[in-house]
């Protein structure tokens, strides 16, 4: 064989070698993504919908529909929908401002004065919207409790 011809072949392999092994580190990457909470990525589109796109994403995060019991603001959007028949509830924070006029599905004593977090609680399976509760503070403490 040439040697011109046997740095071509070898440089073939080398890129095969190279793109297998990109290939399958993307791959693997995509597989450790099965966190409990990516069942909410398919309610993104009705949280951010609900908000009109407005504002900033600040956290997601899976929860038990009876555990929203203990959360006095997110409970009262649960309890007007039986928690008998939900299971799980995607709650999505968007931090911006926001008026109830501005929401849909707002939930709450009726305030004409602006939020700085919206909570979009959408029912899993079906991504259903639940309704949209407006908050002084990020449920669950800080932001980054909910990413």
């Amino acid at each position: 064989m040439p040697v011109g011809r046997r740095a071509r072949a070898v440089a073939a392999g080398f890129l095969l070698v190279l793109g297998g092994a990109t290939l399958s580190a993307c791959t693997s990457a995509r597989n450790t993504m099965a966190t409990p909470v990516s069942a909410c990525y398919r309610a993104l589109p009705v949280a951010a919908t609900a908000v009109h796109h407005r504002g900033r994403f600040a956290g997601v995060r899976l929860v038990d529909a009876r555990a929203l019991a203990a959360r006095p603001g997110l409970a009262q959007v649960v309890a007007g929908h039986g928690t008998a028949s939900l299971r799980s509830v995607c709650v999505v924070v968007f931090r911006g401002s926001y008026r109830p006029s501005a929401v849909d599905a707002v939930a709450g004593a009726p305030s004409t004065a602006a939020r700085p977090y919206a909570a979009v609680l959408v029912a899993l399976p079906g991504d259903r919207l639940l309704g949209t509760v407006l908050l002084t503070r990020p449920p669950w403490g800080g932001v980054s409790d909910l990413l």
